[in-house]
């Protein structure tokens, strides 16, 4: 590898190498290319080599990865549940981690606490994100003839209609927020989804009356796992009152048995009386085998800190961001922008970007077929979030390189598959030693740099014809950094350059980027393809045919040409030679874009050296 690709890989490298969080990653699980694509559940070794490689999973926002001490506490769940049956709510056990059921909640409200810059008692394990925050609505939203309105963010979620902007991965300022909102004489709350396991928190200390959250995203506790919420101390309380004033001695609440005071709790006594703290508001009691996937969770947190994490989200989605902006090529322009902040402190793991119109499902597509996992929201905006537990620098790489390719490939491509390099190694040497190789055709700008180097030194040297576009071409050359060809003589060269690789024959395709002649001074306005046999170069040129997609620009053009010349080589080399000058072959050939009279020229320029 070489230039700016190189030096971001190479630091890629040095990151991951210098990374304190580097061992976590092998505490989840994270599916294979080969698992992504299989229409069973089972995993299978009966795939390629490349599909044995992890996928490069960037969807933490959307669902977190699954911690690999998950499958162990829910087996010693199940096995208490088994064992024990009923006094598995009641009695400590010895062989697990785990608490008893009755205690499960509080066990994992001590835990979480923490992520949230809480105390333990304003902490509760319990329902789904969506209702909990109906019953804290319940509970704090209290109209008078004054105050009615509820106010919410622009585009929120619809549970919602705060926290981080799901949509643009914005990190809105809590603390600041909340103090105004106090100063208003306004009750606040947040919806936290986005936010926990995510950025560091501090609610009570901040003084927001309440919160709500999911686990299942950065918390990685399993899919539509159990939620929690937080009550601020100060609305948390339960006095103890025997006059007759007729003051509640507890914020009003939807009041379920679970909410109870613990120790009386099966009392079943008519009158309620809630338990102190958050606790309180607890409506049934939860899922104990949901917890259990989220005990297994915070104990990695628990081996680690919220600021030791952030540390790492602060870095690795600022090098995402520096990999996607970067000029490449000369061109400081692409088909998407970012519309997360650009500030690290406005902003959590997430980077929300924006694509052209009409790219969203054919990059998705191509990001999926090279076995990344990203997520969307319609019409045009992806979502990415390396996440410090288990995403390695290394893999915002890989997604950026894959991710340009396909963005610029628009709506053309439908497969795409970087393949690792000593897959390639063991492709080219295969087809050495059975068949030969007579004919280059790859599509280098998708594969990785080392791959493309035993391209460039194995098997470029021994073919007989090489067809590179523009920008495969100044990648097999190593000229990343170098302008696009502008002009006649500059393709001219460049078709000389690469035929000193090796190859017998090259025919460069002119039709991407600026590889455009100047017509009557109107750039744009011709294309020209050189095929170069060592000697002499022909020039095939047609009219510039303006598109998005930038694989249909010209192909018509030169594929004709491309097709018969392969064609009529691989009759050569297995014996069969074929004049090309008679009549049924330009019927074969097909009208396209590419004038018969200019073939003509192609093939009587030509009939020697291919039929010798």
């Amino acid at each position: 590898m070489n230039g700016t690709v190189t030096s971001n890989h190479e630091a890629a490298e040095r990151l991951d190498n210098d990374d304190p969080l580097k061992d976590f990653r092998k505490e989840f699980i994270i599916p294979t290319k080969g698992d992504l694509k299989s229409k069973t559940l089972k995993r299978s070794t009966q795939v390629p080599e490349h599909e044995l490689q992890p996928c490069i999973y960037l969807c933490g926002n959307s669902l977190g990865l699954q911690p690999r001490r998950t499958s162990d506490r829910i087996n010693e769940h199940l096995q208490g549940w088994a064992t024990k049956g009923v006094f598995g709510h009641f009695f400590e056990h010895e062989g697990t981690t785990l608490p008893p059921w009755l205690h499960i909640d509080d066990a994992a409200a001590e835990k979480i606490a923490p992520l949230v810059g809480a105390s333990m008692s304003e902490v509760a394990i319990m329902e789904t994100l969506t209702a909990n925050l109906h019953l804290l609505m319940a509970s704090f939203y209290k109209p008078t003839k004054e105050k009615f309105k509820i106010i919410l963010e622009g585009k929120a979620f619809p549970s919602d209609h705060v926290g981080i902007q799901y949509y643009t991965g914005q990190l809105l300022d809590i603390k600041t927020v909340t103090a105004y909102a106090h100063s208003k004489n306004l009750i606040i709350g947040w919806d936290l989804a986005h936010a926990i396991g995510n950025v560091e928190l501090s609610l009570h200390e901040w003084g927001a009356d309440f919160a709500a959250w999911c686990t299942y995203k950065y918390v990685n506790s399993g899919p539509g796992s159990i939620a929690g919420l937080f009550v601020h101390e100060k609305h948390g309380r339960v006095e103890a009152t025997t006059d007759n004033s007729g003051v509640q001695p507890y914020r009003p609440r939807l009041s379920g048995w679970w909410g109870g005071e613990k120790a009386v709790r099966f009392n079943m006594e008519p009158v309620f009386v809630p338990r102190a703290g958050a606790a309180g508001f607890q409506v049934g009691n939860p899922s104990a085998l949901a917890i259990t996937g989220l005990l297994a969770s915070l104990e990695i947190f628990a081996e680690t800190s919220m600021h030791d994490i952030r540390q790492k989200s602060i870095k690795i989605t600022g090098f995402l961001e520096k990999l996607l902006l970067e000029e490449r090529d000369g061109k400081d322009t692409q088909p998407y922008r970012i519309i997360t902040p650009s500030n690290a402190s406005e902003r959590g793991a997430q980077l929300s970007i924006q694509l052209d119109p009409g790219l969203l499902d054919p990059v998705l597509k191509l990001l999926e077929e090279a076995g990344i996992v990203v997520d969307e929201r319609k019409p045009d905006v992806i979502r990415v979030a390396p996440v410090p537990l288990y995403n390695s620098y290394v893999d915002v790489f890989d997604f950026v390189e894959i991710f340009r390719d396909a963005s610029q490939n628009t709506k053309g491509v439908f497969d795409i598959h970087h393949t690792p390099p000593s897959f390639v190694a063991r492709q080219i040497d295969l087809c050495i030693d059975d068949i030969g190789v007579d004919v280059v055709k790859i599509g280098a700008q998708l594969l990785p740099q080392d791959a493309v180097s035993l391209l460039r030194e194995l098997l470029l040297p021994i073919a007989t014809v090489a067809t590179p576009n523009i920008p495969e071409a100044k990648l097999l050359l190593g000229a990343n950094d170098q302008p696009d060809p502008e002009t006649q003589e500059q393709m001219i060269e460049l078709a000389k350059d690469l035929h000193k690789l090796g190859s017998k024959y090259v025919l460069v395709k002119g039709g991407h980027f600026s590889a455009k002649v100047q017509d009557n001074n109107k750039p744009g306005s011709q294309v020209v393809d050189i095929l170069y046999d060592g000697n002499q170069a022909l020039l095939i040129e047609k009219s510039f045919l303006d598109s998005k997609n930038t694989h249909g620009t010209v192909m018509n053009n030169t594929d004709p040409v491309r097709g018969r010349f392969v064609e009529y080589l691989l009759r050569q080399v297995n014996g069969k030679p074929t004049g090309l000058n008679n009549g049924a072959f330009l019927e074969r050939l097909g009208k396209g874009l590419l004038e018969t009279e200019k073939f003509q020229i192609f093939l009587t320029k030509y009939q020697i050296m291919l039929v010798g």
